[in-house]
């Protein structure tokens, strides 16, 4: 049986990204008692669209479309806003900051303009796989 959750005051939980995934972990958060703040670029894709976007793109990171729906250069501009506003309200965002850095180098390594799914290519060949051949 789990530990019931230990909640805190001092602790507020930020999201950034309401859809399928996250809105579903953050309403959790919150009927467990947790401070949950929430942002969502699109307001109308956070929970309708996601779902079946999710499982339409998700088949992208085994085989990239030649034709980038969203680059890796994007990807990594957004990263960049959820940063700094993230920076500004003091809300450490892990796994923002851990993503940053890869698309970085993923971006250096020739696949900013390939599609944002290309990243898992890019990972491979940082660990020693082949070169670029998206974008």
């Amino acid at each position: 049986m789990p530990y019931p959750p230990r909640r805190s005051a001092l602790v507020t939980i930020g999201f950034v990204g309401l859809g399928v995934m996250g809105g579903t972990i953050a309403k959790r958060l919150l009927s467990a008692g947790y401070a949950v703040r929430g942002y969502n670029r699109t307001a109308s894709k956070a929970s309708v669209i996601a779902s079946p976007m999710l499982a339409y793109r998700g088949r992208f990171l085994l085989d990239p479309p030649k034709d980038p729906w969203f680059t890796v250069a994007l990807g990594r501009k957004d990263l960049r806003i959820m940063l700094d506003m993230a920076e500004r309200v003091d809300l450490p965002l892990w796994s923002v900051s851990a993503a940053a850095p890869i698309l970085a180098a993923a971006e250096a390594l020739g696949y900013g303009q390939a599609e944002l799914a290309s990243v898992a290519e890019a990972l491979r060949t940082m660990s020693g796989g082949t070169g670029c051949t998206s974008g």
